[in-house]
């Protein structure tokens, strides 16, 4: 075999296409023909690179999706398609708004908190002593057995 006549069938050899006979010629070409062994192998790296875009299935009810949702649209009345298109940004800007509302009450709560510091501390143990004083004095025995074992 020569190479021209390898050159010339060499999609039918790589697509398996050629008869048993041709195909063993084409296989004992490869083994002793460097340079269409190399040509072999370029030209299945490239084709190779495609098969798998041609094994992907198109989708079978595409178009019958497709056709459905234009019919529909062409269905509904103008109006109805311009309220469409209308309430998307108006969705958008309530939630901007919305979100804009709420950070600003958590941001005004958090500043009606007052700061933890060593004057606001003293304060709140002054407050606690001074309840401390004011309230009932009572034995705490005495109140336990009272309100929790009944003795």
């Amino acid at each position: 075999m020569n190479c021209e006549f390898f050159k010339n069938n060499i999609l039918d050899f790589y697509y398996n296409d050629c008869n048993n006979d041709t195909s063993l010629k084409m296989r004992e070409h490869i083994a002793r023909c460097h340079e269409c062994a190399a040509l072999y192998g370029k030209m299945a790296a490239v084709l190779g690179s495609a098969d798998p875009v041609k094994e992907a299935a198109p989708d079978a009810f595409y178009y019958t999706r497709l056709s459905s949702k234009m019919d529909r649209v062409h269905q509904m009345p103008v109006y109805t398609r311009w309220l469409m298109q209308a309430a998307k940004p108006l969705l958008a800007a309530s939630f901007v708004i919305f979100g804009v509302f709420v950070g600003y009450k958590i941001y005004d709560k958090l500043q009606q908190i007052k700061p933890v510091n060593a004057n606001n501390i003293s304060a709140d143990i002054a407050e606690v002593q001074l309840a401390d004083e004011y309230m009932l004095k009572a034995d705490s025995e005495e109140i336990l057995n009272t309100y929790f074992f009944n003795e």
